[in-house]
């Protein structure tokens, strides 16, 4: 063998074990992806002044979930719709008001992600937090949920934490 193509065969080799090894692998599996989303009610909670923001610390969650995972069938990250099963639509068009509706959270397990309102749009009051209208779940084929205010930077809907439950399920459309 001729001195080109040992050096040849060597500049190969040392290329591709440096593609191998500078390669970062995903450490994270599925297992370790742990929880399930839920729509919980609030019993009680409390607002920022002069504003429909919920305080989170503030927020005591129902005892049972409204909208349970397995009801979740699935969340669209680039619309933020939650398509949900037809059980779940009943429950949530049953808490249609005349003018403000009930405020919600979206947690894993028990933990708060984000909170927001059924708001529907025939309100003659406004909403500046996060709402969901219930007369729209037809339209949208699910809940749709809407900004308000403190969505000046990101989608609360978009929390990582979320979208990878989801992705681990299968149930993520992006």
């Amino acid at each position: 063998m001729n001195i080109a193509k040992i050096k040849y065969t060597a500049f190969i080799l040392l290329t591709i074990i440096f593609i191998i090894s500078s390669c970062e692998k995903d450490t994270r599996n599925e297992e370790e992806i742990k929880g399930n989303v839920y729509f919980y009610l609030l019993k009680s909670y409390k607002t920022r002044d002069n504003s429909s923001e919920i305080i989170i610390s503030t927020a005591q969650i129902a005892n049972k979930p409204l909208i349970d995972y397995k009801e979740i069938i699935s969340y669209n990250s680039n619309l933020s719709v939650y398509n949900i099963s037809k059980k779940s639509r009943e429950k949530i068009l049953s808490l249609i008001t005349q003018v403000s509706g009930p405020a919600f959270v979206v947690t894993i397990d028990k933990k708060i992600i984000y909170a927001g309102y059924f708001w529907p749009v025939t309100s003659s009051a406004s909403c500046d937090w996060t709402n969901i209208d219930p007369l729209f779940i037809d339209f949208w084929d699910g809940l749709k949920v809407m900004p308000g205010d403190n969505w000046d930077k990101t989608n609360p809907g978009n929390d990582s934490s979320l979208i990878e439950i989801f992705k681990r399920d299968k149930k993520l459309i992006d």
